[in-house]
Protein backbone atom coordinates (compact mmCIF):
# COMPACT_ATOMS: atom_id res chain seq x y z
CA UNK A 1 0.00 0.00 0.00
CA UNK A 2 1.45 3.07 -0.85
CA UNK A 3 2.30 5.73 1.54
CA UNK A 4 1.10 9.39 0.81
CA UNK A 5 2.28 10.73 4.06
CA UNK A 6 5.66 10.68 3.01
CA UNK A 7 4.94 13.02 -0.12
CA UNK A 8 4.96 16.71 1.46
CA UNK A 9 5.76 19.34 -0.54
CA UNK A 10 9.34 19.27 -0.32
CA UNK A 11 9.38 15.16 -1.39
CA UNK A 12 7.57 16.12 -4.29
CA UNK A 13 9.51 19.11 -5.47
CA UNK A 14 12.51 16.06 -4.70
CA UNK A 15 11.60 13.80 -6.78
CA UNK A 16 10.09 15.95 -9.85
CA UNK A 17 13.70 17.05 -10.04
CA UNK A 18 15.44 13.79 -9.57
CA UNK A 19 12.68 12.56 -12.47
CA UNK A 20 13.50 15.90 -14.55
CA UNK A 21 17.45 15.01 -14.63
CA UNK A 22 16.89 11.85 -15.88
CA UNK A 23 13.78 13.04 -18.49
CA UNK A 24 16.22 15.29 -19.78
CA UNK A 25 19.54 13.10 -20.31
CA UNK A 26 16.87 10.90 -22.08
CA UNK A 27 15.81 13.03 -24.62
CA UNK A 28 19.38 15.15 -24.79
CA UNK A 29 20.38 11.16 -26.02
CA UNK A 30 17.58 10.58 -27.81
CA UNK A 31 18.05 13.81 -30.29
CA UNK A 32 21.83 12.63 -30.51
CA UNK A 33 21.21 8.85 -31.73
CA UNK A 34 17.40 8.21 -32.23
CA UNK A 35 16.25 5.12 -30.79
CA UNK A 36 20.19 3.62 -29.84
CA UNK A 37 21.12 1.38 -26.53
CA UNK A 38 21.99 4.20 -24.75
CA UNK A 39 18.49 6.28 -25.63
CA UNK A 40 17.09 3.07 -24.19
CA UNK A 41 19.45 2.84 -21.21
CA UNK A 42 18.29 6.44 -19.85
CA UNK A 43 14.41 5.52 -20.60
CA UNK A 44 14.72 2.18 -18.72
CA UNK A 45 16.14 4.40 -15.80
CA UNK A 46 13.63 6.81 -16.12
CA UNK A 47 10.60 4.51 -15.72
CA UNK A 48 12.28 2.24 -13.15
CA UNK A 49 11.99 5.81 -11.15
CA UNK A 50 8.82 6.33 -12.09
CA UNK A 51 7.52 2.85 -11.23
CA UNK A 52 9.35 3.71 -8.19
CA UNK A 53 7.39 6.22 -7.49
CA UNK A 54 4.50 4.87 -8.26
CA UNK A 55 4.67 2.07 -5.70
CA UNK A 56 6.37 4.26 -2.91
CA UNK A 57 3.61 7.03 -3.23
CA UNK A 58 0.95 5.64 -5.19
CA UNK A 59 -0.71 7.20 -8.46
CA UNK A 60 -1.64 10.71 -7.41
CA UNK A 61 1.71 11.66 -5.63
CA UNK A 62 2.93 10.09 -9.24
CA UNK A 63 0.63 11.81 -11.40
CA UNK A 64 1.66 15.13 -9.39
CA UNK A 65 5.16 14.91 -10.26
CA UNK A 66 4.46 13.42 -13.48
CA UNK A 67 2.57 17.18 -14.44
CA UNK A 68 5.14 19.45 -12.78
CA UNK A 69 7.81 17.66 -14.94
CA UNK A 70 5.97 18.65 -18.39
CA UNK A 71 5.10 22.28 -16.80
CA UNK A 72 9.12 22.55 -15.47
CA UNK A 73 10.98 20.60 -18.41
CA UNK A 74 8.16 21.01 -21.68
CA UNK A 75 9.43 17.54 -22.76
CA UNK A 76 7.19 14.86 -23.82
CA UNK A 77 7.33 11.52 -20.79
CA UNK A 78 8.71 8.19 -23.02
CA UNK A 79 6.56 4.94 -23.63
CA UNK A 80 7.52 2.47 -20.85
CA UNK A 81 6.59 -0.48 -22.69
CA UNK A 82 8.80 -2.13 -25.30
CA UNK A 83 9.88 -0.98 -28.56
CA UNK A 84 9.30 -2.26 -31.88
CA UNK A 85 12.71 -2.84 -33.97
CA UNK A 86 11.81 1.14 -35.54
CA UNK A 87 11.54 2.66 -32.52
CA UNK A 88 8.06 2.42 -32.23
CA UNK A 89 6.33 2.42 -28.67
CA UNK A 90 4.17 -1.05 -28.42
CA UNK A 91 1.15 -1.42 -26.31
CA UNK A 92 -0.69 1.12 -24.40
CA UNK A 93 0.78 3.79 -21.65
CA UNK A 94 -1.47 6.08 -20.25
CA UNK A 95 1.16 7.92 -18.76
CA UNK A 96 3.17 8.32 -21.86
CA UNK A 97 3.13 11.77 -24.36
CA UNK A 98 4.10 9.78 -27.37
Amino acid sequence: MANQSFANADTIDRLAEQLAWLLKIFHEERQRSGASRETEFWRGNFVGMKRALFAIYGEAVKDKVLGRLRQTTNLPIPHRGRLSPTGVPEGFDSDADF
